[in-house]
């Protein structure tokens, strides 16, 4: 007679949930979205629960990739500074308590959403997605900063140039992610040209913004306003000129050529950025630099030798702004080196191009 024997019965593998793969499908960046699926597919859990933790790990995993893949702290810095400018400079009186709450905000959550577009076109709609993105959150943080901590909201006018820095935050994202293109040949050469130039016109308004906020904070005579007022002009245009071996303005529109009609246009482009290519010892350009940020910082110190020495018009003087303004100009500094950095790049990728087009000419 055969013997029975009993033994445990092997459990049955419990498979994932469709509902929990649509699901984490929906919320991971749209690059990863069949990676995360193959991943839940071969998850081995013994219940629903374990299921939904293992893909809650698995989305937060593949979100923190993204952001350290998506992260540059130029990116960051530009954020911050438009941020800050337009919220302490426009009025008297920097909210710099609320401004830092609205960034520990806001800034986390602009990672969040590079993580989501990663790997980014530097695109007109990304920037209006991200305009949007942002001035939602400003929006949505203020409204419940005055019902839960009142003390954290901005003034009402105050919330509209927030809103505004965070369209410039938005038009910085885009002129950085656009520094990086896949294809070299010209149209994209054309774009990262448009790209660069929308920084340089954006670092020199924000300069002139810091410098007539310092005249606001400083008080003086009109002439020392007027003189100071256009000195970063001259300035700035004379450290572009003392850099370049041939300076060509940027209204001076190149004749095309017929048999490449690309090729001028391309080395007008590269001619009209700010970047050095004159042979030179004596570096000219940099003294000029330094004098612009000297009449930037002209006023800061102003100020501080009337507090010195005692002068009757410290009294007059808004401290407050003068420390928003010192911190902004350090901001600035920052974001100059950065920004020559970008016109040397482009610079450098039109020549491969212009040398690149001519042994085409050359060969046929």
């Amino acid at each position: 007679m055969k013997t029975l024997a009993y033994g445990p019965v092997p459990k049955t593998k419990k498979a994932i949930p469709a509902y929990l793969v649509v699901l984490a499908e929906k919320l991971t960046p749209r690059f990863e979205r069949e990676g995360i699926r193959h991943k839940l597919e071969r998850l081995n859990c013994n219940s629903g629960r374990d299921y939904a933790w293992a893909a809650g790990e698995a989305v937060a995993g593949v979100i923190r990739d993204q952001m350290e893949a998506s992260f540059n702290i130029w990116l960051l810095i530009g954020e911050a500074s438009f941020f800050y400018i337009s919220i302490c400079f426009p009025l008297a009186g920097a909210p710099l308590l609320q401004l830092a709450a609205l960034m520990v905000l806001v800034l986390p959550l602009l990672r969040l959403r590079d993580a989501y577009a990663y790997p980014a076109e530097g695109s007109l709609r990304e920037m209006l997605l991200d305009a949007a993105w942002t001035g939602a959150c400003v929006i949505a943080f203020q409204e419940a900063a005055r019902f839960m901590a009142p003390r954290l909201a901005l003034p009402i006018l105050n919330v509209y140039f927030a809103v505004a820095g965070a369209v410039m935050a938005a038009a910085w994202r885009m002129i950085s992610r656009r520094q990086g293109p896949a294809d070299p040949r010209h149209r994209e050469l054309k774009e990262r040209r448009i790209v660069v130039w929308h920084a340089n016109v954006l670092f020199f308004v924000a300069g002139l913004t810091v410098l007539l906020s310092s005249q606001d904070a400083v008080p003086g005579s009109p002439n020392r306003d007027r003189l100071l007022g256009a000195l970063p002009v001259w300035l700035m245009l004379a450290s572009t000129i003392l850099r370049k071996a041939h300076y060509r303005s940027i209204w001076e529109r190149p004749l095309l050529s017929i048999v490449d009609p690309d090729l001028k246009e391309l080395s007008w482009d590269r001619a009209t950025l700010w970047f050095r290519d004159k042979v030179s010892i004596f570096r000219a350009d940099l003294i000029t630099e330094v004098g612009y940020f000297g009449v930037l910082s002209y006023l800061v110190f102003v100020a501080a030798w009337r507090w010195v020495s005692d002068d009757p018009l410290s009294v007059m003087t808004d401290w407050l702004q003068v420390g928003v303004n010192l911190v902004a100009i350090m901001l600035l500094g920052l974001l100059w080196v950065r920004i020559k950095k970008m016109n040397e790049q482009l610079a450098k990728a039109i020549e491969e191009e212009i040398r690149l087009r001519e042994l085409e000419r050359r060969h046929g």
